[in-house]
């Protein structure tokens, strides 16, 4: 999906490989919807939709949230969490404006004020008589401590480059963007061509030395 559109192409693999690895280099415009199986069987649903792109402007936080089907012919569950042993950056963090690694967290783990690390947690489901069972807390073992320390580390060295980029987003994606512009728009005014400013010094220096 291109996020900025609402717009969703398919793609086959392998014969597509190279075009979504092409999309996927920029996720804050282009994303997986969700997967299916050449059988036709649904894999992966995933929220993808952004607030502030279908409301205009900034009405809260996205929040997405995927179900992805495991075992059998598809991926093993240790396949798929496994994806988030390697702590990657994401958007989001204190006012959602900036980069910082995704943490794997127990469920019901809150929000932590150390920037508002950004968290995802897992609850598994097994069938079982055509029932749900009770969820079993993914990210909850102590090896996932491990991983937790990692994207700590990781976050303290991506907000120790302050708000300079790649710290923060790219301009489109700041969430309070119009506070953004309206700080650019004044500066804008005051960009001037440097000729004519090169010329206006010289001017002024002839005044100030009317002797020279």
């Amino acid at each position: 999906m291109d996020v900025m559109t609402g717009k969703v192409a398919e793609l086959e693999l392998w014969n597509d490989k190279p075009e979504l690895e092409a999309a996927l280099m920029y996720p804050a415009r282009y994303v997986v919807e969700s997967i299916w199986s050449k059988r036709g069987e649904p894999i992966v649903s995933a929220s993808t939709d952004r607030l502030h792109n279908i409301a205009g402007t900034y009405v809260g936080k996205d929040d997405p949230i995927a179900i992805v089907r495991t075992q059998k012919s598809f991926a093993a569950t240790e396949e798929v969490c496994s994806a988030f042993s390697n702590p990657h950056f994401v958007a989001g963090n204190t006012r959602g404006s900036h980069h910082l690694p995704l943490m794997p967290v127990k469920l019901n783990t809150p929000a932590s004020v150390n920037y508002s690390i950004p968290i995802v947690s897992a609850a598994i489901f097994s069938m079982h008589n055509g029932i749900f069972t009770e969820p079993f807390d993914g990210f909850s073992t102590p090896d996932w401590d491990y991983i937790r320390n990692i994207a700590v580390e990781r976050a303290l060295a991506m907000r120790a480059q302050g708000f300079i980029h790649p710290a923060t987003l790219v301009p489109e994606e700041l969430e309070y963007n119009k506070g953004y512009e309206a700080r650019m728009k004044k500066l804008s005014s005051k960009f001037k061509e440097k000729v004519k400013r090169v010329a206006k010094e010289e001017e002024q220096i002839a005044r100030a030395n009317p002797d020279n």
